[in-house]
């Protein structure tokens, strides 16, 4: 068994616990949304665990002070959805540095997860929406970005160009034989 599926199992025992469905339902919440979520930068304060895996977690800080070269730690700024699609290579953040992984977390929360988690999170995210889970369908929706009320009316913001205006024409043209 994957350890992928040894999250979506152990997302499926809490999602089925009255007493856990709770953090289930906050961390689709936290992490449905990729463009929410980051890499920890700043140290742990404390020793930390991954919400999910129960792995060891660190931060970008600690890695740096592990004595990595400046274009290993160049590369942890990241392009989390290439990373998940396969894109990307996501080695960095699944291998242990002295027993830990790389932190990441969300603008929604103070939980923290390792990419393994992550990945399993999504997974079983992914199998409930193709079931069609009223509450995750509605958890997921409920943290898209949302449309401005004249954007949902079908209103939008009128442009311009420079090319549009005569008496811009105009005034260009005459900066152009001033030279300026």
């Amino acid at each position: 068994m994957s350890k992928t599926d040894e999250i979506v199992k152990k997302l499926d025992e809490m999602y089925a616990n009255p007493k856990s469905k709770g953090f289930v339902n906050h961390m689709i919440k936290s992490y449905s949304y990729l463009n929410n979520v980051t890499n920890l930068g700043n140290k742990l304060d404390r020793v930390s665990n991954c919400s999910l895996t129960n792995k060891r977690l660190t931060s970008i800080e600690e890695v740096n002070q592990m004595g990595l070269t400046e274009d290993k730690l160049k590369t942890f700024d990241f392009d989390l959805v290439s990373m998940i699609k396969g894109s990307k290579p996501s080695d960095l953040f699944t291998n242990e540095y002295k027993g830990k992984r790389i932190a990441l977390t969300s603008n929604e929360t103070t939980t923290l997860i390792s990419y393994e988690g992550l990945v399993g999170l999504l997974t079983w995210i992914e199998t409930k929406l193709v079931v069609n889970d009223k509450n995750v369908s509605w958890l997921v929706n409920s943290v898209k970005p949302k449309k401005s009320e004249l954007e949902i009316r079908g209103y939008k913001k009128p442009t311009t160009t420079f090319g549009e205006l005569d008496s811009l024409i105009k005034l260009k043209i005459q900066f152009q034989e001033n030279g300026i």
